[in-house]
């Protein structure tokens, strides 16, 4: 008898703990803190990326999400933030205070990683920048007779990157102001036009340098590029302009600058270009061996 009365006893007891812990659970202040701080990142993210048809998410959703990271739910978090609400030391407010803090942290920690990747990217573009057209003729006289062209061999062309005009030049002391443009053209492989547009050019009496940058959108075979001068009525202004060290580059894109830049330090390919120039198909009919992990 006394057995069974202290076994049920002992259900007992375990059934009320059983029942005790079915209610919420107090999240610790620290993994509420980690909480707030990812769940304002991610509405921050959201809300960049608002206009596009694959965000739908509210902000509930992130709640729900990332305390189901961390292995909690809305009641918990709802009991949690009532127990601290009563209390006089006022943790919630301080929470959002080291919450705020974190953010803030953070926001300069991603500032200086961007530094110093502008830095790099931009050390890499200049270190495989191609010189495709320099001419260091001194031209001298009515502008719209200066003409530059180059052009590849037919079975050639150049491909889709970033252009760089520059040269220096003059308009004299009697230009007028915005009548004086470059105008490019760019063709594709087959003759038909890429391309085209127009660069003003500032009046300066002095030799100022000129630097613009077009993407060519595609592959180029030939490229033109023309001074126009516009006119105003019959009167005739003495022409006196200059031009001079014209030169055009290529400046390849970040990701291709990354890779240039990194074999032409180390003499290695990069091992994610490596990988991909290996095991992965550029074309859904192309065969390419197994990568070694999901080799049998």
């Amino acid at each position: 008898m006394k057995r069974s009365l202290a076994r049920l006893f002992a259900a007992s007891l375990a059934a009320m703990a059983v029942l005790c812990s079915c209610g919420p659970k107090m999240i610790p202040e620290q993994t509420m803190q980690a909480i707030f701080r990812e769940s304002l990142i991610n509405q921050a993210v959201l809300a960049q990326l608002g206009d596009q048809k694959f965000v739908h998410l509210d902000s509930l959703d992130t709640y729900s999400a990332l305390l189901h990271k961390y292995g909690y739910t809305m009641d918990d978090l709802r009991y949690s933030v009532r127990k601290l609400a009563v209390r006089k030391s006022n943790p919630i407010g301080n929470l959002l205070v080291n919450v705020a803090n974190d953010i803030r942290l953070l926001n300069e920690q991603a500032q200086a990683r961007y530094r110093v990747q502008l830095r790099i990217d931009t050390l890499a573009q200049v270190a495989t920048a191609d010189t495709l057209l320099r001419d260091d003729t001194v031209m001298v006289g009515e502008l719209k007779k200066f003409r530059f062209e180059l052009k590849a061999a037919p079975e050639h062309y150049y491909p889709d990157a970033t252009y760089r005009i520059e040269f220096d030049y003059s308009t004299g002391p009697h230009a007028r102001p915005y009548s004086k443009t470059l105008e490019y053209h760019f063709y594709k492989p087959g003759g038909e036009l890429r391309r085209q547009g127009s660069l003003w050019l500032q009046s300066t009496d002095p030799v100022a340098h000129f630097r613009e940058e077009v993407i060519s959108y595609g592959s180029v075979n030939r490229f033109e590029f023309t001074m126009v001068e516009s006119s105003y009525g019959a009167e005739t202004i003495p022409d006196t302009s200059l031009v001079k060290n014209f030169q055009l580059t290529r400046v390849w894109p970040v990701k291709q600058a990354r890779k240039r830049y990194y074999r032409a330090l180390t003499g290695f390919i990069p091992l994610n270009q490596l990988y991909d120039e290996r095991y992965a198909p550029k074309d859904s009919t192309a065969l390419r061996p197994l990568p070694p992990r999901w080799e049998r």
